[in-house]
């Protein structure tokens, strides 16, 4: 489970947020911010699916993504306030192929 802490919930830190560097990708669009610790935010909209589960499930795998790759993560040394905007849906049959998306997009940050 995320500390509500590693979260950005302020509408005002989203848009500094969204103002700033953006990564694009198949399934999801990065933007991100230099900030003095790592926090994220994950957007999944009604548009990429209509059931609450399936977009609950995407929130939960970025999440998760973010937590192993960025917060216990000893090897990063820069902190960014991260929003993930999912572009197009997911399951689990296809969970590899965002997984690897997500790696290579954070890789330079």
């Amino acid at each position: 489970m995320i500390h509500k802490s590693a979260l950005i919930s302020n509408s005002k830190e989203i848009l500094r947020v969204f103002n700033s560097k953006k990564r694009e990708g198949h399934y999801v669009n990065i933007f991100y911010r230099p900030s003095l610790s790592s926090r994220v935010c994950v957007i999944v909209s009604k548009k990429v699916s209509k059931s609450s589960v399936k977009r609950n499930y995407m929130k939960r795998f970025i999440k998760s993504f973010f937590i192993m790759d960025f917060l216990y993560n000893t090897d990063r040394r820069d902190f960014f306030d991260i929003i993930i905007l999912v572009k197009k849906p997911f399951c689990k049959t296809n969970k590899g192929e965002v997984y690897q998306e997500l790696k290579r997009l954070c890789k330079d940050l």
